[in-house]
């Protein structure tokens, strides 16, 4: 199948990039550990606290392992359409056998995949450097799996602002590090509104240490809340561009 095909030439593409610049990745895995290491130990020294548990260490490490998820995903995605913009290859995806809506999907989850997996190892160096147990608990893993998928919507949220404004690098470094101190400092609530904000869905699951149920309904549909918002605005995104002819310019 076409599609088979699609996706098995995606992923040769994800890993040969990811292979050529292996040292630039390890390098990233690193930079993120030590900023989290530096933001955690200059929250405690000027702050009152003086110690925190294991619990409550695992906890913060955990809420920035989600924020990297995040970051990362969505941020690989929309460079990555930016980047075929400026050289022209987009135009090479909007003439080809798939829907670029299509593409740009598969594209998303690879790039999401290779995300996680970076996370996870930021997060073994965390778990590592504070000694932390039980740091890959099933909770923590669900919380993964559904900012994964929000990052996913909002990877094609910023594909689609590519497409029509050309270059949003400002707008997803603001929104990247809006988010962080958001999620460093999340605390739980019952607002029935909080779950359905980027990514808080998940950071509840790790706070009450269950999945939702009952009114938090609306937190279990904010991943795909989140996805369709994202597919919509990439179709539409596309559709324009095809309409007016503004696929690499505007």
């Amino acid at each position: 199948m076409l599609i088979v095909r699609l996706i098995i030439a995606e992923i040769q593409k994800a890993f040969c990039i990811l292979s050529r610049y292996l040292f630039g990745s390890t390098i990233v895995i690193v930079v993120m550990a030590l900023l989290f290491v530096g933001i955690f130990e200059t929250t405690l020294e000027i702050s009152s606290v003086e110690k925190l548990t294991i619990d409550q260490t695992r906890l913060v490490a955990q809420r920035f392992v989600l924020w990297t998820v995040m970051i990362m995903g969505f941020s690989s995605v929309a460079g990555a359409v930016r980047d075929e913009t400026h050289s022209g290859f987009i135009e090479v995806v909007w003439m080809g056998a798939f829907h670029p809506t299509t593409v740009i999907l598969v594209r998303s989850c690879i790039s999401h995949i290779i995300s996680i997996s970076m996370s996870l190892l930021i997060a073994f160096i965390l778990s590592w450097i504070y000694q932390i147990n039980n740091f890959f608990s099933v909770h923590f893993f669900l919380a993964v799996l559904i900012i994964g998928i929000v990052s996913i919507g909002f990877s094609l949220v910023f594909s689609a602002g590519v497409i029509l404004f050309k270059d949003t690098g400002p707008l997803v470094t603001l929104f990247q590090f809006i988010l962080l101190p958001f999620f460093l400092s999340f605390q739980a609530d019952q607002n029935a509104l909080m779950p359905i904000l980027p990514g808080f869905s998940s950071l509840l699951i790790l706070e009450r240490g269950h999945v939702f149920g009952g009114g938090f309904v609306i937190g279990e549909l904010a991943p795909l809340f989140w996805f369709a918002i994202g597919y919509l605005c990439l179709r539409m995104s596309v559709r324009y561009s095809r309409k007016k002819g503004t696929i690499y310019e505007y």
